[in-house]
């Protein structure tokens, strides 16, 4: 084997591996696109899930300060009826 031929063969495996490693730079950029754009996604659902969190929670104690109101108002106008019936009781004996 003379060194002309050595050389060709060197210069054929440099251009394979220039090659191949071209395909593996291109295949990982475009996996790291397609991850970025997946986070991206998964950003923007989080964002979401939270503003429907807060809502949530802001729709929950909303909904308690209004039973304890309810409850309150209740529990004044039981109150006031059962007086107003006990003195019409005492007035009518």
């Amino acid at each position: 084997m003379d060194i002309e031929s050595s050389i060709d063969i060197l210069h054929e495996r440099t251009q394979k591996l220039k090659l191949d490693i071209s395909t593996h730079e291109a295949v990982c950029e475009e996996r790291y696109t397609q991850l970025l754009k997946t986070l991206e996604k998964m950003d923007s659902r989080l964002d979401m899930m939270q503003r429907e969190v807060k809502d949530l929670r802001e729709m929950a104690i909303t909904g308690r300060i209004s039973l304890k109101t309810l409850l309150w108002v209740g529990s004044v106008t039981g109150g006031a009826a059962a007086l107003v019936l006990s003195l019409l009781k005492v007035i009518r004996v």
